[in-house]
């Protein structure tokens, strides 16, 4: 006797006999059923790509779409039920017919910033992102985007940067190092939110154009939206005077 284990069409033992011989079979339980639908569907999947012709192709793509339906079936889907959600994809993503090949998704690079944060900042972050692109003109972001999104007006110098660096922070940047105008206004900053920012003894002598905003600090964004135009009208006017 030769074995074959495996799932066979309701006529198959019928054929068999026709042919003088004898097919010993079982009916399985509906765990084994459905067990041996997802066997049998990579049986004809393999046949349908070992192939080589459409003919044979279209065959076994026959055999595919009679297993989808007993699939269905042992999931009590109805085939129109099946449908209705075949269309309701389509509509939504689209069918094949336009033949794309994906070759790769070029990731949004501030992305890679708003990962880098905890749940708060990242709300916080992108409420900050979306105010300055909609209420300033002429913002663009420094390139490459790499531990901070800096924005700049035109091709000027940034006058904000959400970094991942400096304690997850919005840094403003106002004034010329001598002016000191950071170091005057983190104390604003610091008043409103009401705690210190850890300023290092580098910032306070080196980026004394510079005011930290820790982002896990602001609750709202009406905050802190008076420094971020404070620091956009600073830069653009020193260019203009420039």
């Amino acid at each position: 006797m030769f074995t074959y284990n495996k799932l066979i069409r309701d006529k198959i033992p019928e054929i068999i006999e026709t042919k003088g011989k004898k097919a010993e079979v079982r009916v399985l339980d509906d765990v084994e059923y459905k067990q041996m639908l997802d066997v049998k569907l990579q049986e004809e999947l393999d046949e349908y790509r070992a192939a080589i012709n459409d003919e044979d192709q279209v065959e076994e793509l026959v055999d595919l779409v009679e297993l989808v339906y007993g699939i269905l079936e042992s999931k009590c889907v109805s085939i129109e039920e099946f449908e209705k959600l075949r269309l309701t994809k389509k509509d939504k993503r689209g069918g094949f017919k336009e033949k794309l090949f994906l070759i790769g998704v070029n990731e949004n690079e501030k992305e890679n910033i708003f990962k880098q944060y905890n749940s708060q900042e990242e709300k916080i972050a992108r409420e900050i992102d979306r105010y300055i692109e909609s209420q300033f003109n002429g913002i663009k972001i420094k390139s490459p985007v790499t531990d901070c999104i800096g924005y700049k007006i035109l091709d000027t110098k940034k006058f904000a940067s959400l970094t991942t660096q400096d304690k997850h922070s919005l840094i403003l940047h106002i004034g010329k190092k001598n002016e000191k105008k950071g170091t005057e206004l983190q104390r604003e900053i610091d008043k409103v939110l009401g705690k210190s920012f850890p300023r290092t003894k580098s910032d306070d002598t080196r980026y004394t154009h510079q005011a930290f905003i820790k982002l896990e600090w602001v609750d709202d964004l009406d905050q802190i939206k008076s420094f971020i135009d404070k620091v956009y009208e600073s830069r653009k006017q020193r260019e203009a005077n420039e």
